[in-house]
């Protein structure tokens, strides 16, 4: 468990709800909120989602051949002509796709202390 005033991340969520919410505006309202409603609060991860090329372009290779649209064992011919070249470049380009925002999730990680304070009382 870690206390709301040493949370460091930007996102908070819910337990097992996936909604986040930024912590800045928990901190706001955590002094005023029931500790029953504390307890569901946890800091976030982030985890930036990642596709790998050789995966990808196999699962199209293998959607190709199951559509009927090219001839049989498509699959294996079209996957032994790739070059390690190929996968590389084809990554480059899957890794600038992924380095937008939009492929970033916030994952439920540590559980705020629903007895701590925002301030002490001293």
């Amino acid at each position: 468990m870690i206390d709301i005033k040493d949370a460091k991340c930007e996102f908070v969520m819910y337990e097992g709800s996936g909604l986040t919410e930024p912590l800045w505006h928990l901190k706001g309202e955590w002094q005023d909120m029931p500790k029953e409603d504390r307890t569901k609060y946890f800091t976030t991860k982030e985890r930036r989602i990642r596709i790998n090329a050789r995966e990808l372009i196999e699962d199209e290779f293998e959607r190709i051949e199951v559509s009927g649209e090219v001839y049989e064992d498509f699959e294996m011919y079209a996957t032994d002509s790739l070059s390690d070249e190929h996968i590389a470049e084809l990554q480059s380009v899957l890794d600038k796709i992924t380095e937008d925002p939009a492929f970033v999730v916030y994952e439920q990680d540590e559980q705020i202390n629903p007895e701590s304070e925002m301030w002490d009382d001293r």
